[in-house]
C-alpha cells in the first residue's frame, strides 16, 4: 500500500542490530512480489556483510561494490521477475561508496527498469549506511525480531534515522521458531 502512495519505488529494509534476521524477510518479500508478477530488483547494499546471493544459490561474484566501482548495471536473474545485485566483495569504504554519484545513478536506472527495488542495508546502530540509503528511498521498513530486538535498540535506531531525515514507514515483526 505504501508503495502506491510513494514518490519512488525504492524500499529500504533495515534493522537496529545484527541479531534480527533481516535477510529472510527481504528475500521472502522479493520472492512473493516476483511471484505476483512484479518486476523486482533486490539490491544488497550491506557492503560489510551482505550475503543475499546465498539465499538464491548464486555465487556473489558481481555485487553492488563492483557495480559502483565500474559504473556497471549488472544484475543476476533469479527468475523471470526477480533480479539480484549481491556480492561477496568487501570494499574498504562502504559508506563513501554509497554516497558516490554512481549509487544514485544506479538507483535512477533501476527505478526506470523495475516496479519495486528492495534495498538491504546493514544494522542502523552499527553503520551510517541506512541513513545514506534511506535518504534516497521513499519507503523504509525496520525488521524487529521477538526476543532479539530490544525496545531501547528500536528507539535508538528510529531516533538515528529521524535525525538523518529518514522516516520509518513501518515495521516487520518476526519470531523465529525454536
Amino acid at each position: 500500500y505504501r508503495l502506491s502512495k510513494a514518490t519512488n519505488n525504492r524500499v529500504m529494509i533495515s534493522r537496529s542490530m545484527p541479531e534480527a534476521q533481516q535477510d529472510d524477510v527481504i528475500t521472502q518479500l522479493a520472492s512473493e512480489l516476483s511471484e505476483a508478477g512484479k518486476k523486482v530488483l533486490l539490491l544488497d547494499a550491506d557492503l560489510r556483510q551482505g550475503t543475499l546471493f546465498k539465499h538464491f544459490d548464486k555465487t556473489g561474484e558481481q555485487g553492488l561494490a563492483d557495480n559502483l566501482m565500474n559504473s556497471d548495471h549488472s544484475v543476476v536473474a533469479v527468475n523471470q521477475y526477480l533480479d539480484l545485485v549481491s556480492g561477496s566483495s568487501r570494499p574498504a569504504n562502504p559508506s563513501e561508496l554509497l554516497m558516490c554519484p554512481a549509487f544514485k545513478e544506479l538507483l535512477e536506472w533501476a527505478s526506470s527498469q523495475y516496479e519495486v527495488i528492495l534495498i538491504n542495508v546493514p544494522p542502523v546502530l552499527k553503520a551510517t549506511d541506512a541513513a545514506i540509503v534511506g535518504d534516497l528511498c521513499d519507503t523504509s521498513l525496520v525488521v524487529i525480531q521477538a526476543e532479539a530486538t530490544s525496545i531501547k535498540d528500536i528507539e535508538a535506531a528510529n531516533r538515528r534515522l529521524q535525525q538523518a531525515g529518514v522516516m520509518v514507514n513501518g515495521a516487520v515483526f518476526i519470531k523465529i521458531p525454536e
